[in-house]
């Protein structure tokens, strides 16, 4: 398992030697999506190429990465939540951090005898003590590297690549590689320097609460390294069980578990849309609906190499206002639902600039009293949404606080036709917690902005 980073916070690489002493550090640093190993770049194209050298009396460097891996992942939705029939919103980077330490007592030689395929021979030296596998071979006759696979003898090493031909110069350097899964998510002050959430590898969301609508989809996102199967119950009794299967594919890095079995639909009135129908809105269809739930669960067994995660489905009946879903990015960088199914209102403020302009005709001596003597110009308006959660229990206060710290918003809204999904931003900037000790069940109204302008003018 490639160790996790979280980039929205720090994450620091210490390197240090095994053996000698460093006058610098080289970091490669690869950032890249696809299949672990398979689709790394080649050297000319490593992301970045970082060169240090120690403070006085150190023997390490420490390097800082977050940032620069996090230019590489942008998450996109657009009502589907799997990537691997979605790439372009794969929300996942496979990270390797090749570091090369540049000592005084660097192996420098020149090959001798016969030259073999990915082979580096040289008779003077002592390559058993001096090599580990893994180190950096460079040729320095024609600017060339490659890694070292074995150590075949005092004498010979097999390399990676066919780099070495007989009298060429060389020179070893030891190297480590280090291998990261990045995710664009953040861990708090509380978790001390690179978090990790190691607390909760499988089940990729703070709440093991979840509260749904009458008839609408749950959805939770688990890690696939970590996950085995998730079962779904109803009053005890297992309905079914779905097997996870790990990948070294980015886009099958989190898979987004859904009570329906249909990733992508939330709702009767979405799978209709979805297979590409005709839904009819009647009051009757909408009672029969209302009564029935076709997605009825009340527990899901996360099960993990770690252990089993419960997580519980509480169901709210249909409310009169129509449910917006709210998708956001946590803390974990998966994509995590809340739905808003009580009172929604919306607003519109208009923005412009003015100046005064002059109407009068030196012609006539006279003006049209039916002109704009005060002009407006860049003129455009932005909306605005306030929206309501049902009760909730204390565990939604943490959904809140992340719904609040994500940088990416997105609203859900279903149409005659179609699903309709717009970015938007959170404008409210503080709630206060509310707690079932002194507020029992909790309720949370949160004002969004659209997080585009009225008039078009994308330019």
């Amino acid at each position: 398992m490639a160790t996790k980073i979280n980039t929205r916070s720090p994450f620091f690489i210490k390197a240090t030697p095994s053996s000698g002493t460093i006058t610098s550090i080289t970091l490669n640093l690869y950032v890249y999506k696809g299949v672990f190993t398979t689709n790394k770049p080649e050297l000319a194209q490593v992301q970045y190429i970082i060169q240090k050298t120690p403070l006085t009396g150190n023997n390490f460097i420490v390097f800082e990465v977050s940032e620069l891996i996090r230019d590489f992942i942008d998450i996109e939705f657009d009502g589907r939540y799997e990537s691997t029939s979605s790439p372009e919103i794969d929300p996942v980077r496979w990270v390797e951090a090749d570091i090369v330490f540049v000592k005084g007592t660097d192996v420098v030689g020149i090959t001798t005898g016969t030259a073999a395929t990915n082979k580096l021979r040289d008779s003077a030296r002592t390559f058993s003590s001096t090599v580990s596998v893994g180190d950096l071979v460079l040729n320095t006759t024609d600017s060339t590297r490659a890694t070292v696979t074995a150590v075949d003898s005092n004498t010979e090493l097999t390399l990676d690549a066919d780099i070495m031909a007989s009298g060429e110069f060389y020179t070893i350097r030891e190297q480590s590689r280090l291998d990261y899964i990045a995710f664009d998510g953040y861990g708090y002050f509380e978790d001390g320097v690179n978090p990790r959430s190691t607390d909760n590898l499988s089940l990729m969301q703070s709440n093991n609460t979840i509260f749904r609508l009458n008839d609408f989809n749950t959805r939770i996102p688990v890690y696939t390294d970590d996950t085995t199967s998730v079962s779904f119950l109803y009053k005890g009794e297992v309905k079914r069980t779905q097997s996870i299967s790990s990948s070294t594919d980015t886009n099958a890095q989190i898979d987004y578990v859904t009570v329906s079995g249909s990733d992508n639909n939330d709702s009767y009135k979405e799978r209709v849309l979805g297979d590409g129908g005709t839904f009819e809105d009647n009051s009757l269809l909408d009672d029969f609906l209302n009564a029935v739930d076709d997605g009825l669960v009340d527990e899901l067994y996360v099960a993990s190499s770690s252990g089993t995660e419960v997580v519980k489905i509480k169901t709210f009946d249909c409310s009169k206002y129509e449910p917006i879903k709210i998708t956001f990015v946590n803390k974990f960088g998966a994509l995590q639902d809340l739905y808003f199914s009580l009172k929604s209102t919306e607003s519109t403020s208009v923005q412009s600039e003015q100046y005064k302009r002059s109407i009068f005709s030196e012609t006539d001596l006279s003006y049209k009293t039916y002109q704009h003597q005060k002009q407006l110009f860049q003129t455009n308006g932005s909306d605005s949404i306030t929206l309501n959660t049902d009760y909730l229990d204390d565990e939604h206060n943490k959904v809140i606080e992340e719904l609040m710290l994500s940088e990416q918003t997105w609203m859900t809204r279903i149409t005659d036709t179609s699903e309709q999904v717009t970015p938007v931003v959170p404008k409210t900037k503080s709630v206060t917690y509310k707690t079932s000790l002194n507020d029992k069940l909790s309720q949370y109204t949160i004002e969004f902005d659209m997080a585009f302008n009225k008039i078009n003018d994308i330019r």
